[in-house]
């Protein structure tokens, strides 16, 4: 639950920094240095410019509220309780009238702070698989999610994108079609955006792997280009086909590699099967521990080299082992104290 609550906390913070820029906007023209800063702000983080955005239409939506009865009737009487220029202790006309459209602006952002966090932060459904559990869930857009073992998601459903945070885990998707909003699954340092497509997205630590099966997705990475000088320009973008599948590492600096699959084996999970196509043994350690309430671990770090291959059912642990003894050499030592498996070399003490 930390990662959940601690990427969520960032939201927040953009919306209020956004909601900051409309209202000095709306106060005024900005000098060149606060417009060097705006578009500097812009420029930082893909998310800025799209908040900014949602923040600039939540504002003429509240600055309708400026123009209802009871605020012209406020307004009015500020403008009759005021003292008049030069009055003693008072202030000045020219001066009130410059505070005004100030005050004026930050209510507003206010409101629209108040009204996206409503839209776009709360409540924010979670649904979460634990090992070796399998979930579907229809989405209230119609959109189906299929959860693998030891997955998380966070929905922020807003009214101009469905956003999903895929926290941890993977998980596939067949998006219902809806070309006012578009669907998006954040995941690491990546964004993946679809339409009307399904596709699978696996986090692991250090990567995200994006499966199309059918469709079309883009994905972007979340960081910007430091020297780009169009707002919120990525540091690169790739379109996948259907049958094709991206590895994102962590702080991916040029664009990855583009490889075509089987998609067979990439949707096994979904059948109740593990497929591994020449892994290394600490990815299928990894594999099968999230299927398994009896951990596995490799005890000796000469066997990390060793590449699997095999079709084997999810939770069939025994099998799997003695496939690694009797293929590869490999030695399992149930640990009673512990209450795991150790892997060995065959033979070692």
């Amino acid at each position: 639950m930390t990662r959940v609550v601690s990427e969520l906390q960032s939201l927040p913070v953009i919306q209020q920094a956004a909601a900051d820029w409309c209202a000095r906007r709306a106060g005024g023209e900005l000098s060149r240095e606060a417009e060097a800063e705006f578009n500097a702000w812009l420029r930082a983080d893909p998310r800025h410019a799209r908040e900014f955005e949602t923040m600039q239409a939540l504002w003429l939506e509240s600055a309708e509220v400026a123009q209802r009865p009871a605020i012209e009737s406020l307004r009015t009487g500020l403008r009759e309780d005021r003292p008049e220029p030069g009055a003693a202790g008072g202030t000045s006309k020219t001066v009130y009238q410059r505070r005004w459209p100030a005050a004026i602006a930050a209510g507003l952002a206010a409101a629209a702070i108040a009204v996206s966090w409503v839209l776009i932060n709360g409540p924010q459904p979670a649904f979460v698989t634990e090992r070796g559990e399998q979930r579907q869930v229809i989405l209230d857009d119609g959109t189906l999610v299929e959860l693998d073992a030891d997955t998380q998601i966070t929905l922020a459903y807003g009214g101009r994108e469905r956003r999903v945070i895929l926290e941890a885990g993977q998980a596939h998707f067949d998006v219902r079609t809806d070309e006012n909003r578009p669907f998006v699954v954040v995941a690491g340092d990546g964004e993946v955006r679809a339409l009307g497509t399904s596709f699978q997205v696996y986090r692991r630590p250090g990567t995200v792997t994006v499966t199309l099966l059918e469709g079309r997705v883009e994905v972007i990475p979340t960081r910007v280009r430091p020297d780009s000088p169009a707002v919120g320009t990525p540091a690169w973008k790739k379109e996948l086909a259907p049958g094709e599948q991206l590895v994102l590492a962590i702080e991916q600096p040029v664009a990855p590699e583009v490889t075509s699959i089987d998609i067979d084996r990439v949707t096994a999970w979904q059948r109740g099967m593990m497929d591994f196509d020449a892994l290394t043994l600490p990815e299928v350690v990894a594999e099968l521990n999230r299927y398994s309430d009896t951990p596995v671990f490799i005890a000796d770090s000469s066997l990390n080299d060793t590449r699997v291959s095999g079709v084997f059912a999810i939770g069939d642990t025994e099998t799997l082992l003695l496939a690694l003894e009797t293929g590869f050499g490999i030695d399992s030592r149930p640990r009673p104290a512990s209450g795991d498996i150790a892997l060995y070399p065959a033979g070692s003490p």
